[in-house]
């Protein structure tokens, strides 16, 4: 079976009007109650993410969930039109662009379940951090790239392994 969702900005039936940029195609949502009333808690919204035109119809995906303590979506994950998926952004600049408001998170995780292996990689400011976690109870191997900038205007760039060693 198929769902398929047509939209027209014409307001008479069996007739054609196109579209703009930012209007939302299809929206999928789920709601819960909350014992007053039912509360939002996820949705997928197809949306033009462009200039449409004849044979034209960019189009965009938007991941929306509710956090904690809230009523109201926003958008958590969009992939655009043109491939890039951003993650906490509705802009992604790269083919993954990652984007955190907490400069003490960490942006990015992978985890191999089998080693067990943890790497981890933050960014904040002028300091990037990749760190390696080679198996439980091991010490990680930590790689930091860091760079300043002095009162004088003096940019240093510092690149420390394992325990903050300065190279």
């Amino acid at each position: 079976s198929m769902i398929d969702f047509n939209r027209s900005k014409s307001s008479t039936v069996g007739t054609h009007a196109i579209v703009s940029s930012g209007d939302i195609i299809s929206r999928l949502t789920s709601r819960a109650s909350d014992g007053v009333g039912f509360i939002p808690l996820a949705s997928i919204n197809v949306v033009v993410d462009g200039t449409p035109g004849v044979n034209d119809m960019p189009g965009r995906i938007d991941f929306l969930t509710t956090p904690d303590g809230a009523s109201a979506l926003i958008t958590q994950m969009t992939i655009g039109a043109d491939g890039q998926v951003g993650i906490c952004t509705t802009a992604p600049a790269n083919l993954l662009h990652l984007e955190q408001t907490s400069t003490s998170a960490t942006q990015l995780k992978l985890t191999d379940s089998t080693t067990p292996t943890d790497a981890t990689l933050r960014a904040a400011g002028n300091l990037l951090d990749i760190d390696v976690f080679p198996a439980t109870g091991t010490t990680n191997v930590s790689t930091r790239f860091n760079r300043t900038t002095n009162t004088t205007g003096t940019v240093f760039t510092q690149f420390l392994l394992g325990n903050n060693t300065t190279t």
